[in-house]
């Protein structure tokens, strides 16, 4: 039985992030791509879970960090999918070229200063040239999907999510929950703060119940809108 049979979205991990594979009408759809290198260990996965390369149509970046791009190019390659990203960072997916973005706590800090300090190119990527261009929301429906991508600033400035009929939503770094016992948290990298608790909010307000990151585990929207309270409060 594969992922489409029994309509279960599937999380891979490659490298330090987790991408998603949602099973859609002819085939399937994926979330970001991942650490560089990772394409045969994203060719393994398929395997194992009977899926032929060619049935994923569509790869999503939520936004272009080399830890979500950087097996873009591959990924590609291997399935001949199209891909998506928003307008405003599709240069930095075509040239592959990794941005080190800025903290906004003392372990962002430290962390980002750490990666300016090794030099971004260290980070460079593989770059693929995106095949669609979104600058608001855009239907998913043309790829078998009952949902939308919707923009999601703050972490970047093109950030996006796809939310769904089904009331998933896939967010990318929008928000992190690093435990399961630990309520989700926003990530301790990002371009505008204010911004991204207004993302939250945006998030909340689109009727999504179950919210997918690309690191650690998923939240519900009670979860989200309780720490979202706590964060405006403080």
């Amino acid at each position: 039985m594969t992922a489409l049979d029994n309509n279960i979205v599937r999380p891979l991990r490659l490298g330090t992030q987790t991408t998603y594979l949602i099973p859609a009408r002819e085939g399937f759809v994926l979330v970001d791509a991942g650490n560089r290198n990772c394409g045969r260990l994203f060719a393994r996965k398929l395997a194992r879970l009977g899926i032929r390369p060619e049935r994923i149509r569509l790869l999503v970046m939520t936004h272009v960090h080399f830890d979500h791009a950087g097996s873009a190019a591959a990924i590609q390659r291997l399935t001949c999918c199209r891909v998506v990203v928003h307008d405003r960072e599709a240069h930095l997916l075509s040239s592959g070229r990794a941005v080190i973005p800025p903290g906004i706590n003392w372990y962002g800090r430290l962390i980002s200063g750490l990666g300016t300090g090794l030099g971004a190119r260290r980070f460079d990527f593989p770059g693929v040239k995106p095949d669609l261009l979104v600058k608001g929301e855009e239907n998913l429906a043309p790829f078998g999907l009952k949902g939308r991508i919707i923009p999601t600033p703050g972490h970047t400035a093109g950030s996006v999510s796809l939310v769904l009929d089904s009331g998933q939503a896939f967010v990318g770094d929008a928000a992190i929950r690093y435990a399961p016992f630990l309520s989700p948290r926003l990530p301790p990298f990002g371009r505008d703060r204010d911004r991204m608790l207004q993302t939250w909010e945006a998030l909340l307000q689109t009727g999504a119940r179950i919210f997918y990151p690309g690191h650690g585990w998923p939240f519900t929207d009670r979860e989200l809108a309780a720490r979202y309270r706590l964060l405006i409060s403080g």
